[in-house]
């Protein structure tokens, strides 16, 4: 259950104007209690207003099952990419990583290259000198970062008994 559907449940026609950040800091609330459903459908709701923390954090559920997400590479990469997109230099490199082993994406040397890049870009813009470095690292070993990309992608399909879809 998200922050506003409690105000349906509880039979309130008083609907508040919350922000996406505020959605998000109550789904955060929610995961905090230990509440991982209703976190989930909360930060859902943040993303869905447009809050980039909100879209990395949905991006991590599908992709890692969790906060009552299925799993879901399609939809992981779809929320990273928004989130990416919108500014988030964590999504950007995860992003880069769905394309580098073609999970939840079309595989694309490139376009993995180009948002490593564009995570580089906006770390030194500010000064956050650890993700320049992870980055900089898997840019610059593309081809050994993308085999164990590619094999934890495999691992991830096998054990949730879906097919690769490429």
């Amino acid at each position: 259950m998200g922050f506003l559907d409690i105000f349906k449940k509880n039979g309130s026609s008083v609907r508040p104007q919350l922000t996406a950040d505020e959605v998000l800091e109550q789904g955060k609330a929610f995961e905090a209690q230990g509440d991982m459903e209703a976190a989930f459908k909360t930060y859902l709701q943040a993303a869905e207003m447009g809050n980039t923390e909100a879209m990395h954090k949905v991006g991590q559920a599908y992709l890692y099952k969790y906060k009552g997400a299925p799993f879901d590479l399609k939809k992981s990469a779809e929320w990273y990419e928004k989130a990416a997109k919108g500014g988030r230099i964590p999504a950007m490199m995860m992003i880069s990583q769905c394309y580098l082993a073609g999970a939840g994406v079309t595989e694309s040397d490139e376009i993995s290259k180009q948002w490593m890049e564009r995570a580089i870009e906006e770390s030194k813009q500010i000064g956050e000198t650890r993700t320049i470095e992870i980055a900089t690292r898997r840019l610059n070993d593309m081809p050994r970062t993308k085999k164990s990309m590619q094999a934890l992608y495999e691992v991830a399909i096998q054990m949730e008994g879906i097919p690769p879809q490429k």
